[in-house]
């Protein structure tokens, strides 16, 4: 009867623990819903636009622009940070956009929650440092990423390649050297790269470094410091198909060769 008494005993236990974990779970599910609703009403309040797919998960968060079924564009005029506290709630969003004094450092820890994002788009960063990049190294989804006007520096592409899925980095405007294109060289899944316009100061040596990307197809080096040299580097990018050197310098001759050894490359001066 002991025996018998001591095992019903568990089994109650059982019952108990089972029944107060699936209301735990029931009320963590009523919460979460909760703050994801609150979190779409208060960035749609700030003025910016959160798009749902077919399941009603958040597909993308706009705080820059949307466009109606019509084409036509409506733009969010708010640029504090103040409601990306908020992106931690809407953990699914895979395409996130912001701009100005949106994307600061403290943005970035909010955003750094993210893990299912794919693409990141910044416009005219002039806040943003590389003390907020380094929250970024979380986002091992991310496939595409755009930071133009920071103040990000060869530290933020030391952070950057450790996201080995990336394809497409479009930097224009930034402080980069040959050092920092160094760190891009542990990127082999990199597709597209936008570097020009900057104001660090790149060399043929960091052409060397991009020279091992060989499964880049559209590279931009505009208005940097690099001579015909660089020119017989790129040789080895037999994927190459777009290639941007507006503000360079390189003779025609140069580009000529290059062309002959990659016959389907188009360069843009």
């Amino acid at each position: 009867m002991l025996f018998k008494h001591i095992i019903r005993n568990i089994i109650v236990g059982i019952i108990i623990i089972t029944c107060l974990s699936s209301l735990s779970c029931k009320r963590q599910g009523q919460s979460n819903n909760v703050a994801h609703k609150q979190a779409v009403e208060a960035i749609e309040e700030y003025g910016g636009f959160v798009i749902l797919d077919e399941k009603g998960d958040v597909n993308r968060v706009s705080l820059v622009y949307n466009e109606d079924a019509s084409g036509n564009r409506m733009e969010c005029t708010e640029i504090s940070d103040r409601v990306l506290k908020y992106l931690p709630a809407l953990p699914e969003t895979r395409e996130l956009l912001i701009h100005s004094s949106q994307a600061t450092d403290e943005a970035m820890t909010y955003i750094s929650k993210l893990t299912n994002l794919k693409m990141l788009l910044m416009w005219d960063a002039s806040e943003l440092t590389d003390a907020g990049i380094a929250h970024l190294t979380s986002l091992i989804n991310l496939k595409n990423i755009h930071i133009n006007d920071s103040q990000i520096t060869d530290e933020s592409l030391l952070y950057l390649s450790k996201l080995k899925l990336l394809e497409g980095i479009s930097l224009q405007q930034n402080n980069f050297t040959d050092k920092g294109l160094a760190y891009l060289v542990e990127m082999p899944n990199l597709k597209s790269l936008w570097i020009g316009l900057g104001k660090g100061e790149i060399t043929d040596e960091g052409v060397h470094y991009l020279s091992k990307l060989t499964n880049l197809e559209v590279l931009d080096l505009q208005r940097t410091n690099i001579s015909d040299a660089a020119m017989k580097e790129l040789v080895n990018l037999k994927k190459l198909h777009k290639l941007y050197l507006n503000h360079t310098g390189i003779s025609d001759q140069a580009i000529e060769q290059l062309k002959e050894a990659i016959p389907e490359l188009e360069v843009n001066l």
